[in-house]
Parts: structure tokens; sequence; C-alpha cells
């Protein structure tokens, strides 16, 4: 566990350095910020990757505060009394704990408490998790209809052993289904917490299993994404073209504030920004140019102001701080791997 970690963090910081590095590149790109699989406001690309980059960071805080817990040392024999080396027993473990970069333990049983191992589990998976969820949304942006990013496909590479045309996110589902398996890992070690008196048997088979298979397949997953993140091709132009699928209904949140600060009331603002917005969609016309056309707007914003409104580059709101904070952020947490 203790090795395992040495390998495993400076991955993880590696990770969060990436992901810090992308969210400065495309901070200035605005893009669709979608909820509910729908398109929902006006976002900064790089907030994308500004979001992974902190968790990350988050990691390697996590793996730092919880080796104090999981990193134990335990030599006070059979039932945790230190009976054949008496008042001595303490120094010892101290010493020894020491020679193997381990924290003494404060009390055990034969073992060393499986709460310990579940945690160190739990955090395996946690980093899986998030892992997963960056992998989950390059497999979505890089469907057919979006096509924002894609990881990077080689020549001569099959996408497809039935269709020659596609390019698949492979290794991004690569990493999901190896979430799973880390994932179910976490129960096991759950079940392992109760056993009999001062010890049984019964966690210790299936321990063999589980502590190196969810380090093998966390490293996997670090490694993977590693290329992932490094090659990924962001299509900078599409993002922008997505922006205007909806015919410019995406500022209708910056339509109903403008309305609001002339002083309109906001239930009857929000009525009328959806009454258009649904008009112009039947009609399949701008929603800038139904916006202009309708009493309820031109009698309050001067043609200038819906013009300012339809700018998507004004809506980053303070997504550009927020990236440079992140950025510090990770910058300061994974200093000692740099």
């Amino acid at each position: 566990m203790r090795d395992a970690l040495q390998i495993i963090e400076p991955k993880v910081a590696k990770m969060a350095l990436l992901l810090a590095k992308r969210a400065v590149q495309h901070g200035k790109i605005p893009a669709v910020g979608r909820t509910h699989g729908q398109h929902a406001s006006i976002i900064s690309f790089g907030l994308k990757f500004a979001n992974w980059a902190a968790e990350m960071a988050k990691h390697v805080e996590r793996i730092e505060e919880i080796k104090k817990r999981v990193l134990i040392c335990k030599t006070l024999g059979v039932v945790g009394t230190g009976s054949l080396m008496g008042a001595k027993s303490l120094e010892v473990q101290n010493r020894v704990a020491k020679r193997l970069n381990l924290f003494p333990a404060d009390v055990t049983t034969q073992i060393v408490p499986r709460e310990r191992y579940a945690e160190y589990v739990f955090e395996l998976a946690l980093i899986g998790a998030t892992l997963e969820k960056i992998a989950v949304e390059i497999r979505n942006l890089q469907r057919t209809e979006i096509g924002e990013v894609a990881e990077q496909f080689k020549k001569g590479q099959m996408g497809s052993s039935a269709v020659p045309v596609k390019r698949n996110p492979i290794k991004s589902e690569r990493i999901s289904s190896l979430s799973k398996i880390l994932r179910s890992q976490i129960a096991i070690t759950f079940e392992n917490i109760p056993l009999w008196h001062e010890r049984d048997l019964s966690n210790s088979a299936n321990e063999r299993f589980v502590l190196p298979t969810a380090a093998i397949l966390v490293d996997e997953m670090l490694e993977t994404m590693t290329k992932i993140i490094s090659n990924l091709i962001v299509n900078e132009k599409k993002i922008i073209d997505n922006l205007y699928i909806t015919k410019g209904q995406i500022f209708a949140e910056f339509v109903l504030e403008a309305l609001i600060k002339k002083g309109v009331p906001r239930f009857i603002a929000y009525r009328d920004v959806q009454r258009v917005a649904f008009e112009a969609k039947d009609k399949e016309i701008q929603y800038i140019d139904a916006i202009k056309n309708d009493k309820a707007f031109s009698t309050k914003l001067t043609k200038k102001e819906i013009d300012s409104i339809f700018s998507p580059e004004k809506h980053l709101g303070a997504s550009p701080l927020i990236i440079s904070n992140v950025n510090k952020l990770v910058q300061e947490t994974v200093k000692k791997f740099i």
C-alpha cells in the first residue's frame, strides 16, 4: 500500500497539472453549458478542465491525509498486547514504523483495523470515479452530433471493425469499464471490517486480490487518461457552432436579466422571454430577430443593447478568475512533484 501510493500519487499530480494547463489554454472559448443533457447557458470551455483539475488536486490532498491512517505498522503480537516485549513493545513498534516509513498503530487486535483498508480502497475508487467523470464527458462531447472533442486517432488505427469511417472514444470507454470493477472492490473492504474477536481469516483471502487489484486498476486508468488529455483534439469551430444550434435561444437567460434590470417584474419578463422563444422555435427563426420584433422587448431595450446581449464572449462571468485560481491551487498542491 505504501509503495503503491508512491507510484499513484505523482500520477494524480501530473493529471492535475495537465488539466490545469488545458483549462488555461481553453479558458477564453465560450461554449454550451448543458444541464439535463439540454443547452442551459454559456460557459468557458476551459471551466470543464478547471473543475477536473481542482478535483485531482484534492485527490493529492486526500492521499496525503489518509497516509497517517492507512499506512500502519503493528508489531504488538497475537492479540495486540505486545506481551512478549512487555514495556519495550511500543518503543520497538515506533522504531520499526520509522524504519519502514509507516505510522505506528495506536491500538490493534492481532491485525490493523480493516476500516483503514476500506479507506485506502475507497480513495483509490474515488480517484477512479473522477477519471470516469472526465471520460464520460469526453465520450459525450465526441458524439457525432456534438463533435467538440475527440481522442487522438493515429494513422492506420481502426475506428470500428464494421464501419471504417468511425472514430470511437475507446480509451475513455476503457476507463468507464475499469471504474466499474474498481468501485466494486469497496463493498468487499466494508464486509471485511467486522471480524470475530481479535481476528479471523474471512478477510485474508480476498484482500490478496482487492488491494493489489485496486492499485493496478487506478494506475492503468491514470496512465490512459494522461494519454487522452495530452493528445485530446479540441474543435474550437464546432464549440462555437454549437452555441447557435438553438438559433440564439441560449442567450435567453441574459435577455431575462436585461428586462429585469429595466424594471420589468421577473414573472412577466420570464413569460415574455419564454413566449417569444417558443414562437421563434416554431417558426424556425433567429431568437434575436424575434426579440427585436416583439414590443415587449423593443420598447424596453435598444437594438444596440440587444446586439450586446447576443455576444457570447461577454457571458463568461468569473470564469477567467476561477480558472486562474484553480491553476494556482494546482501548482501549490503538486509543487513537490514538479
